[in-house]
């Protein structure tokens, strides 16, 4: 129990510092103490609503930029094709 609160008081001084983040995890995950049958107690997180919200935006992101880096992998694949090797780089000296 002693080692649980101490947890606690930690994970409360290290959650301030977090809320000053850009990404705000805080409201983004919510968690409880679970017993183990074997070691200690775990921690168990659980996603938000906040949380889910934010990696939807975070999923859209992504999939925005796999479109963008298709469309300059498929531009850059045609240019060397039609170029055949592309240019060396000239060593600087």
């Amino acid at each position: 129990m002693v080692r649980r609160k101490r947890h606690w008081i930690s994970h409360q001084a290290s959650s301030r510092h977090h809320r000053t983040g850009v990404s705000g995890t805080h409201r983004a995950r919510r968690s409880v103490w679970a017993a183990s049958s074997a070691g200690p107690d775990r921690r168990i997180y659980e996603l938000t609503r906040a949380g889910m919200e934010e990696l939807y935006r975070s999923a859209k992101a992504v999939a925005k930029a796999r479109e963008t880096l298709g469309v300059f992998l498929s531009r850059y694949e045609e240019l060397v094709s039609l170029e055949g090797e592309p240019a060396r780089a000239v060593p600087r000296r």
